[in-house]
């Protein structure tokens, strides 16, 4: 069903025309050639990319392994998975939110504010009591989850204006393989040492991002030549 709606969609998307070239472009063929993946800034991408695998990496981790963190505190089963659903609600509101401070503070300071708060959030959830662990859940999910609007909304900043579509299969492509990658990881971590510590790789992996971030090269806008 999935592969027949995804046909379906591009059959509508061909005879709307949408996302082609546009008329004007046709003579700038032989150039936009040139242009190739379109990577404005490689070691900059290169670096974007490490960075969105390391928090996808630790939100896979994260979902997969919170309920059993809550089994953990002695919580009945049933109410041990309703952490993810917690997690998962602070999440929309997250991807929102930190676009929003994106949009505002730029995209690195607002990443290291976003992973700084990712790894309290976590320590906090580990340490607390119950409850006021379920309590910290949402607000966890709000930064676990919207640092994804950062790094996604940075692609467009690192690739050619022609080029987005590569860009961004590129980077989605990362983050699905970090979803694979990070549960196994951290499940061989817990485990080996229990989940406590499988929740502080999980913390770990947040704080390596960090110097990555203060790292990332984001070239200036570019200007279009029609304007």
């Amino acid at each position: 069903m999935t592969v027949l709606a995804a046909g379906v969609v591009l059959i509508v998307l061909r005879r709307w025309n949408v996302g082609a070239r546009p008329q004007s472009a046709a003579t700038a063929e032989s150039a936009s050639s040139t242009i190739g993946w379109g990577i404005r800034d490689r070691l900059g991408f290169m670096t974007l990319g490490l960075i969105v695998f390391l928090d996808l990496a630790v939100q896979s981790g994260f979902l997969t392994f919170v309920a059993f963190l809550m089994s953990e505190k002695e919580v009945p089963t049933g109410l041990a998975a309703f952490a993810v659903v917690l997690t998962l609600a602070g999440g929309t509101f997250g991807k929102f939110g930190c676009g929003f401070l994106a949009e505002h503070m730029g995209a690195k300071p607002s990443l290291i504010l976003v992973q700084c708060l990712t790894a309290a959030g976590i320590l906090a959830v580990v340490l607390s009591p119950t409850l006021v662990a379920f309590a910290l859940l949402p607000l966890l999910g709000m930064v676990l989850q919207g640092s994804s609007s950062v790094t996604y909304g940075t692609i467009t900043d690192l690739v050619h204006r022609d080029r987005q579509s590569r860009g961004f299969a590129a980077i989605y492509s990362i983050s699905s393989a970090a979803g694979i990658v990070g549960p196994i990881v951290f499940g061989i971590i817990g485990d080996r040492f229990g989940i406590v510590a499988a929740m502080l790789a999980i913390t770990l992996t947040v704080l390596v991002s960090l110097p990555l971030i203060v790292l990332l090269r984001i070239p200036p806008e570019e200007i279009d030549p029609a304007q």
